[in-house]
């Protein structure tokens, strides 16, 4: 497979507030990589370091095998990027005009294409681009990333400042971009229902801290909170893939399902029922935070 993204041992500094890295990851062509993390935890500096807008301190940046600091145009013209804040043309004055000035610089841009989506985000040609709303930005940035059919997508919080509506084209939208079979996309966003619909990998940023890649359908497959009767300690102190055990009642939070509930067979202890963890929780429980919460408010409890 080829690979269209890569951080090789990404490291960024600022300050002596916060450090991203290092960080490494590879996006292979045909699939949909989130990036999921609170605001600062570094998303959108590693995009700015795909697009050559920033430099790492340290490790080395690859999109379609090059570096974009020494092909900037080249990778340019094959990346659709929606950036966050969006970037608006300096210089044109309505959305026809920027359009017009995208269609002269992208080689694959789809007239047919634009026009169509367009009308599907209703945005009109001479609407003043210095008078659109966050969200009629978002909804211009998305139309020309889509319209020339990018080899790779780069998305910065894509659904910010969209209504339902628009939030439902762009999910449409981008469902069909990848349908064609040759798009890739990079996205970052706090929408877990979008990453839930979209997203193949998903990587938990946090504190300047990468965990993942790590398959989305398998996260919701393997992570489980499982109802059982109260245990006592000596079959509490056997359990298998037990990430966290919650009181009043017994539950058993897991990442291995199958082996808790066969211990809890062999055992004879009944289990009332499981149920799915929410990428949320998942992503508290990898990066330390929701298990040391856990922690403390038992700890409050014992005081």
């Amino acid at each position: 497979m080829e690979t269209m993204v890569s951080y090789r041992n990404i490291e960024k500094q600022y300050g002596g507030d916060f450090a991203l890295g290092p960080v490494s990851l590879e996006l292979e062509r045909g699939y949909i990589m989130a990036l999921v993390g609170s605001n600062g935890a570094g998303k959108s500096t590693l995009f700015q370091m795909a697009m050559n807008m920033l430099k790492p301190d340290r490790g080395e940046v690859r999109l379609f095998g090059q570096d974009p600091a020494l092909q900037e145009k080249e990778i340019k013209t094959r990346i659709g990027y929606v950036a966050d804040p969006v970037l608006i043309h300096p210089y044109a004055r309505t959305v026809g005009e920027a359009m017009d000035f995208y269609a002269e610089w992208y080689p694959g841009w789809g007239a047919a294409l634009c026009r169509n989506l367009m009308e599907r985000f209703e945005l009109p040609v001479s609407a003043k681009l210095r008078k659109l709303s966050t969200g009629m930005k978002r909804r211009l940035a998305l139309t020309v990333a889509l319209s020339y059919r990018p080899e790779l997508l780069l998305l910065d919080e894509p659904s910010s400042g969209l209504d339902p509506l628009a939030w439902l084209v762009m999910i449409e939208e981008i469902g069909r971009y990848m349908e064609e079979g040759a798009g890739t996309i990079l996205m970052a966003s706090h929408n877990m229902d979008e990453v839930r619909r979209l997203a193949d990998y998903v990587v938990f940023l946090d504190r300047g801290r990468a965990y993942g890649p790590f398959e989305k359908d398998a996260l919701l497959t393997d992570w489980k909170r499982i109802w059982t009767e109260e245990l006592p300690e000596e079959v509490c102190a056997g359990l298998p893939g037990t990430v966290l055990l919650e009181e009043e009642p017994m539950r058993i939070v897991t990442d291995d399902p199958g082996a808790v509930q066969a211990y809890l067979a062999q055992k004879g202890r009944q289990v009332f029922r499981s149920q799915a963890l929410e990428l949320e929780e998942i992503m508290g429980f990898l990066t330390g935070r929701t298990e040391a919460a856990s922690r403390r408010s038992k700890e409050e409890k014992r005081a």
